[in-house]
């Protein structure tokens, strides 16, 4: 996170006045900058997990445990990170990931995070439970390509902070939310979809180098929360969020000499698993 100086002149530039401004220079920061714009109650149901959160912190460890194994003297002057989701072409393969109560972040809710994930050439994806018939056609109507149905919690775990804090919704959001999946089963999803579908992750990114080895690990794609980043700055702090992850995805396609989204595989990264076999050898 940095801080810079905001200076502001009145009276003709005679008055001047001062004031120190912290801005996000990682989608990380975002998060910090949250906890001063958002009420106790809405901050910690967008951050917390269920009960002891082990999964939430286990989403973003698990990424630190995978190493990187970069080549070199490749030409890597053009990086392409274009790709396409179930037949819908994309910029990027970060997508925003289906979360709700987007309105409990900012006025404008959804419809700044889908302004933002347009003007970056990527998608939302959006997802419901309670009006989901009226919402299919609304979507068929609209133009929508896919519809995502999850099935990865049949009820709710125990989410002690919105009971510490006594959450309720605000009187102008009516949706749910779901956890995700923890990013350390990916390798055994990605053997089990035998590439007959494709595989998104959407748990435990917080840097573009997050992306490539979820990449590297077999998924086609992957979702990223935007909620702090909107409630710190709108449309305008999602935009940035995005361009932070895309920035940072190049920089390790370069290092680790991947010109395009093809080029990276499974012999770009090490697990533990990886390092414990060829200790054995």
């Amino acid at each position: 996170m940095a801080c810079v100086e905001k200076v502001s002149v009145a009276d003709g530039g005679r008055d001047k006045s001062r004031e120190m401004v912290l801005i996000a220079t990682n989608v990380r920061d975002y998060k910090d900058l949250a906890v001063m714009k958002l009420p106790r109650m809405a901050y910690d149901y967008y951050a917390m997990g269920a009960e002891d959160q082990r999964t939430v912190k286990e989403n973003e460890e698990a990424f630190s445990r995978i190493q990187f194994r970069p080549r070199v003297l490749i030409d890597v002057s053009h990086i392409d990170m274009s790709t396409s989701v179930l037949g819908y072409n994309i910029s990027i393969p970060i997508m925003i990931a289906p979360t709700a109560l987007h309105k409990m972040a900012h006025p404008e809710g959804e419809l700044a995070s889908a302004r933002a994930a347009a003007t970056a050439g990527t998608i939302m994806v959006y997802k419901d439970r309670n009006l989901v018939q009226r919402l299919i056609r609304r979507a068929e109507k609209a133009g929508y390509k896919a519809i995502v149905l999850t099935v990865d919690a049949p009820c709710l775990g125990r989410r002690e902070a919105d009971v510490k804090n006594r959450f309720t919704l605000p009187p102008n959001v009516v949706l749910k939310n779901f956890e995700g999946v923890n990013f350390g089963n990916i390798d055994k999803v990605v053997r089990e979809a035998k590439g007959r579908v494709p595989v998104f992750l959407d748990g435990g990114i917080r840097r573009g180098t997050d992306v490539f080895k979820a990449l590297a690990m077999g998924a086609s794609g992957i979702g990223r929360p935007v909620l702090f980043a909107l409630a710190v700055d709108g449309e305008a702090g999602v935009r940035n969020a995005l361009r932070m992850l895309k920035d940072e995805l190049e920089v390790a396609m370069a290092l680790c000499g991947c010109p395009s989204l093809k080029e990276i595989t499974r012999a770009h990264v090490t697990t533990e698993s990886d390092r414990i076999r060829r200790s054995l050898l």
